[in-house]
């Protein structure tokens, strides 16, 4: 970790290495930075959440104390987020039995003296289990919750809500009836009639007029997790809008807030947010913040300064860069395709053509037949294998494997040219319904001239796509990633983006 004091020198001198794979058709908004207008309101929620699925979690001590547990590092969390801008924590009660003992005793002092507004974060039923493994030490009591963290809003009047996770997802909604959430509801207001509960609800629930009608009595807000719904990615940010757009008028004829969670760090999914993705994510939330149609947002698993990349996360074979398409599930139909095409140079006068390259296949969920690696000139396939049943398909790893051959190119498709079109492509030939990861590596040709066989650079490929739930990408490995998003979460918050 690094030390306190250089939190704020090293977040001056940081400069950002923006790092993104151009997108699929239709797949991301335009890479230029949405622009920054305007100012957001005085109340505007700018919150970091450590989250509970990603790499970052909470910062703490590096000893553990006297009771044997590593507890939060009070002051080198506050430094972090004075460094992000950001005006409000949600503080997560769920990785230690001391979360809600640092809470009390350390972190809240600390953070009223900084002015930074703090949320008591608590996960549901659903992510507890019979080891112990909840929100302690009141753990499924949600009551006591409610009275309890009442009681220490009233202590430190910066502690103004609370939060429950997943609020709806498996038997959740069996205990957090009408009649419990009154419960909650006299139990929180008894002491602190201003101390609100807000509870996480996906896009399918934010824009349900059963959940808002059944839940709007009792709960301050919603905070709306995007994650480009129905194929749950953090690369697109094409649907952010339009399902915000909802979101707002869904929560807003409720009359309950709405706040926008953007994943900053790793999501359980295949890609890890870029710097630009944040970026822009962030800042279409801004824009919505500041004409008041959402009250804040929150920045999930925000990486921390200091913290090195995954080395797993770099999926080159050779270098730092592959070609990679991924599959976010959803059937997509037959004849849909993922792409990445280049004008090549062709020796008219060659005796042969080949091509020999790399390639893995990892999935999640049964695959079926259908889903075709493909690799084509002029439009003509010279290749082409099925993922179910490819050598390269390792379940839920990957090992790269080598195409069998070299490749040979039919000469007549290409003798007397000087250029040709050559594709890389993931192609449907018939409906299928499974995620999927497909990457391409050390491209080595005869007879023809490629710009960028090993993918090292972005821009060199023309990637393409059909449906929204494919997104190819020009993926290259950024070890100090972390720290580039920490900035990019910083800039937008402080207005610097």
């Amino acid at each position: 970790m690094l030390k306190r004091l250089l939190f704020p020198a090293l977040v001056a001198l940081l400069t950002v290495g923006v790092l993104l794979a151009p997108a699929a058709r239709g797949a991301l908004e335009a890479h230029g930075r949405p622009a920054a207008s305007g100012t957001v309101p005085k109340d505007t929620i700018l919150a970091s959440y450590p989250g509970g699925n990603t790499i970052s979690k909470e910062i703490r001590e590096k000893r553990p104390r006297a009771d044997g547990y590593y507890h939060v590092d009070t002051p080198a969390t506050i430094a972090e987020l004075k460094a992000l801008h950001v005006n409000t924590f949600l503080f997560l009660i769920w990785h230690s039995p001391t979360d809600w003992q640092d809470l009390q005793q350390d972190f809240m002092p600390a953070a009223q003296r900084a002015g930074i507004r703090v949320w008591a974060y608590i996960v549901p039923p659903s992510e507890c289990d019979p080891d112990g493994w909840c929100s302690r030490p009141y753990q499924e009591d949600y009551v006591a919750w409610a009275r309890n963290i009442a009681q220490l809003s009233v202590k430190y009047p910066n502690l103004t809500d609370w939060a429950i996770d997943d609020f709806t997802n498996g038997q959740n909604s069996q205990l957090f009836t009408p009649d419990y959430m009154q419960q909650m509801t006299d139990a929180a207001h008894s002491i602190n009639p201003d101390l609100g509960l807000y509870t996480i609800a996906y896009y399918s629930t934010a824009t349900s007029d059963a959940f808002l009608t059944k839940y709007a009595p009792y709960i301050k807000g919603v905070i709306f997790p995007y994650r480009d719904e129905p194929h749950a990615n953090t690369t697109n940010t094409s649907s952010l809008r339009t399902q915000l757009d909802n979101v707002v008028a869904h929560t807003r004829a409720h009359g309950v807030d709405a706040l926008l969670m953007i994943y900053t760090g790793r999501y359980s999914t295949f890609a890890p947010p870029t710097p630009d993705y944040a970026r822009t994510a962030l800042t279409i939330g801004m824009d919505y913040a500041r004409k008041g149609e959402i009250q804040g947002l929150v920045s999930y698993g925000t990486p921390h300064l200091d913290q090195p990349a995954v080395n797993t996360e770099n999926l080159s074979m050779y270098g730092n860069g592959g070609l990679v398409f991924r599959d976010y599930g959803g059937t997509t139909p037959q004849d849909g395709y993922e792409s990445a095409s280049q004008v090549v140079g062709v020796d008219p006068n060659a005796r042969r053509y080949t091509l020999s390259f790399y390639r893995y296949n990892r999935f999640y969920g049964a695959p079926v037949a259908g889903r075709t690696m493909q690799v084509l000139v002029d439009g003509h396939v010279v290749w082409s294998s099925d993922v179910s049943t490819d050598q390269s398909a390792g379940g839920h790893e990957f090992r790269w494997m080598q195409v069998n051959g070299p490749v040979e190119i039919d000469p007549s498709l290409l003798r007397g040219h000087t250029k040709a079109t050559l594709t890389f492509r993931l192609y449907e030939t018939a409906a299928a319904n499974f995620r999927s990861e497909t990457a391409f590596d050390n491209l080595q040709t005869s007879g023809l001239t490629v710009t960028d066989g090993g993918f090292e650079r972005q821009g060199t490929w023309t990637l393409d796509s059909t449906y929204g739930n494919l997104i190819p990408s020009v993926d290259v490995f950024d070890p100090r990633l972390p720290a580039h998003v920490f900035q990019a979460v910083s800039d937008v918050f402080s207005g610097n983006s």
